[in-house]
């Protein structure tokens, strides 16, 4: 599933060119609600796919067409979000969900949106009194969400808006059991829209300092993970990046190189069981995508392990979320660094960029 998500970042970036450039900016909310069911992804889980959620939400969404992001975005929607999702389970309980959303225009009246944020629930795993939770092991989660959005104007400012979608909630493996949740569902909601005024349009090369080129990114980044048995330990994850970068456009970047790790509770699981290899750290190779927004983007890679002398992990690994760049140089990022669709860690990420412009 996490694999799923990184491949649907990457493609679908590639039809967002197709937006009206001439929509007029507001600011409005959007209330409703959500239903849908729980998918049991492997075996472990399936006690817990029987019950149908429900997802009541209230958003502030806006358009700013004179940004110049916006502009290279074809003014898409942006904006924030609260959401309660009742899994209507006395295992799952109940999460609180806040989140950022990006939300580009199809075509017509269709949009697509890619959310992240954070939960935090009610009632994750707990082995005296809620030991059959496999998917929620800790009481914050990370959150992605894609949906597909409709919206029918009822009215010159309000109107109804319907989609489908899919949330997903993970700690990163912080506090086990962590299976993650992904709930599929179908939403309903009205919307209401107050129009502001339009500033004059800036100079389309203004507001972001980039360039078409290559560029060097060096990073280190930390997480801390825990293993079986639930309750154990926490173990820090350290690694070191390395990437070679080619900006082709304003909004995207190729990138290849190498990372460097060291996961120290794969070391002491290699002390307990010695006949799945030596050494915990490793060495990759990946590629990926970026996704520039404003000074914010989506990072989306896949990799291999060129050096890796345990059986632990698979030898092919996915890594995508969030960068942040401060300056034309320095940037910070958090990412969830997977295999297939099992989390590794939550990265925390420090960064600086050899190349003027981001």
């Amino acid at each position: 599933m996490k694999a799923a998500f990184a491949c649907l970042f990457f493609f679908i970036s590639l039809f967002l060119g197709a937006q009206n450039p001439d929509l007029q900016p507001f600011s409005g909310f959007i209330a409703g609600i959500n239903g849908g069911t729980i998918w049991g992804h492997n075996p472990p889980v399936y006690h817990l796919a029987h019950s149908h959620p429900l997802h009541y939400w209230l958003e502030y969404q806006v358009r700013k067409p004179q940004k110049e992001w916006s502009r290279a975005w074809k003014h898409p929607l942006w904006g924030f979000g609260i959401k309660y999702l009742d899994f209507r389970s006395p295992v799952l309980g109940k999460s609180i969900v806040a989140l950022t959303y990006l939300e580009p225009r199809l075509f017509s009246v269709f949009t697509y949106r890619i959310g992240t944020g954070f939960s935090v629930q009610t009632h994750p795993f707990n082995s005296d009194n809620n030991s059959t939770n496999l998917m929620l092991g800790s009481h914050l989660a990370f959150v992605m969400h894609l949906q597909f959005n409709c919206y029918l104007p009822a009215g010159k400012n309000s109107g109804f808006r319907m989609g489908w979608g899919l949330t997903h909630l993970s700690n990163g493996a912080f506090s086990q059991p962590n299976s993650g949740v992904n709930s599929f569902f179908l939403s309903a909601g009205w919307f209401f829209r107050k129009p502001v005024k339009a500033m004059p349009a800036p100079d389309s090369a203004a507001g972001v300092n980039w360039k078409k080129g290559f560029g060097f990114l060096l990073s280190a980044s930390a997480g801390l993970v825990e293993k079986f048995p639930v309750g154990g330990p926490k173990y820090p994850v350290y690694q070191i990046h390395g990437r070679l970068q080619y900006r082709i456009g304003r909004k995207s970047s190729l990138a290849a190189g190498l990372d460097w790790k060291n996961n120290t509770s794969v070391e002491a699981y290699l002390d307990e069981n010695p006949a799945l290899g030596r050494h915990a750290r490793v060495l990759g190779f990946a590629i990926g995508h970026e996704l520039h927004i404003s000074s914010v983007s989506l990072v989306t890679e896949a990799g291999w392990y060129v050096w890796k002398h345990h059986d632990v992990f698979p030898g092919i690994y996915q890594r995508y979320g969030l960068r942040k760049y401060w300056s034309d140089y320095c940037f910070s990022g958090i990412y969830l660094s997977t295999h297939r669709a099992k989390a590794e860690c939550l990265e925390w990420t420090l960064g600086y960029k050899f190349s003027s412009g981001r």
